[in-house]
């Protein structure tokens, strides 16, 4: 199923509530390289593509 997504950056707080993984798990998917790792938007601020989180829900879903 393929959605037209509009490709944005989203915030840790959205992240953690698109996957329902804390931010310290998600830190060590991302060191493994088992998840989308973040890109600093700010000072103290990160980001992710809206994209890059939901092919990453999506291929959770197909190995379920």
């Amino acid at each position: 199923m393929k959605q037209d997504t509009i490709n944005r950056i989203i915030r840790e707080k959205e992240r953690r509530y698109l996957t329902g993984v804390p931010t310290a798990s998600w830190w060590r998917l991302e060191k493994s390289g088992d998840a989308p790792k973040g890109f600093k938007i700010g000072v103290a601020s990160k980001g992710y593509l809206l994209k890059d989180i939901e092919s990453w829900i999506a291929s959770k879903v197909e190995a379920a």
